[in-house]
């Protein structure tokens, strides 16, 4: 059994942090206190004592020896947490992501995280699901986040996604970029799939590259 229902091991009232003229403070302690707020005090919470910071350590241990990882929005929506709750094997609850547009993207509501409401109504009730089946439940959203995340995070999947993007748009680019001032390396790679190996593009391709880079510039010169 875990010593604790729920790791809540984050800050809530910070020190005013201004963007652009704005106090982004604001926002983020208001939301992660209506999180404490509707969070029942029946549950065993491992959390700070007040905004007093835990060795890395420690923070791993509480989380490890959680059921429950809650992770609500801070000055963005994504978390380092929210992939270390998977590694130590801890259940993932945070506000819906669903209105996120992001690559890559690990989040699939009820499949790799349980999700709440942003205003954290449902909280308690969220909480109650994971609890009243936790064993079962524990195995299914780690396993699956862990699984989402080798596949999303796979280097080649991010660099065949702009490539794709820049192929369709290269017709449109050729009319508007200037190409005796920009260096297009035309025997590229099309992608690094089997760079893990060490092979591709290899060092033969990166000399010629680098040789018609530097004659392209030097003729700029």
């Amino acid at each position: 059994n875990k010593q604790y229902d729920i790791s809540a091991m984050f800050s809530v009232f910070i020190k005013d942090t201004f963007e652009h003229n704005i106090n982004q403070s604001v926002e983020y302690t208001k939301h992660r206190k209506k999180l404490f707020d509707n969070l029942d005090v029946k549950y065993r919470t491992a959390k700070l004592d007040g905004n007093t910071k835990v060795s890395l350590q420690e923070y791993y241990n509480r989380m490890y020896n959680s059921i429950i990882t809650l992770a609500p929005f801070g000055f963005g929506e994504i978390a380092v947490r929210d992939l270390e709750s998977a590694m130590l094997g801890s259940i993932l609850l945070k506000p819906n992501m669903d209105h996120l547009e992001t690559l890559p993207n690990i989040y699939i509501p009820n499949v790799t995280y349980v999700d709440c409401r942003h205003d954290f109504t449902d909280l308690n009730a969220r909480i109650e699901f994971i609890l009243n089946d936790f064993e079962n439940l524990t195995h299914f959203y780690v396993e699956n986040m862990k699984e989402r995340y080798s596949v999303e995070y796979n280097p080649t999947k991010l660099v065949m996604y702009y490539y794709d993007i820049f192929k369709e748009l290269k017709d449109n680019l050729k009319n508007t970029i200037n190409y005796d001032n920009f260096f297009e390396p035309v025997d590229c790679y099309k992608s690094d799939t089997a760079a893990r190996d060490n092979h591709h593009p290899g060092e033969k391709w990166h000399l010629e590259f680098s040789k018609k880079f530097f004659i392209f510039i030097d003729k700029k010169l």
